[in-house]
């Protein structure tokens, strides 16, 4: 899926501004942890994009409906709080304790059973082992 592609698509996206703020704030902070001159692309936006391209329209409007209130208190409070883009085990967004590195919600799209399909699902606390599925 091309950018103008999911421009269309994703459309509540875009024109979200926690949305605007957040691939903004990877991009810099992806920016920050490189040492990468200004000219550099907004890589982890892309990759965000591709992760959120695969769970659909309406899998991405539950998923957003959820992890917006935790992107946004975190975007707020930059100085508590860190978000991680896409990484491993199927994470597409993190918000972390900057105070303890604690996870306190994840956004992921990977099987929840070893074997089983790709579910969208989140993780809040007090067990971030469990698995609440939204698709």
């Amino acid at each position: 899926m091309n950018n103008e592609e999911f421009e269309k698509e994703f459309d509540f996206l875009i024109e979200d501004p926690v949305f605007q703020q957040l691939e903004q704030t990877l991009a810099k902070q992806e920016v920050k942890d490189a040492e990468i001159k200004p000219m550099w692309i907004p890589v982890v936006a892309a990759a965000l994009r591709v992760l959120i391209s695969k769970v659909g329209r309406s899998g991405m409007k539950k998923g957003w409906a959820i992890a917006r209130p935790h992107v946004q208190k975190a975007l707020k409070a930059p100085s508590k709080y860190k978000i991680d883009g896409p990484g491993g085990g199927g994470r597409i967004i993190q918000v972390r304790l900057k105070s303890t590195g604690k996870p306190i919600f994840r956004l992921d799209y990977y099987p929840v059973k070893s074997g089983g399909s790709y579910k969208l699902h989140y993780h809040v606390p007090p067990n971030m082992k469990k698995h609440h599925i939204i698709f």
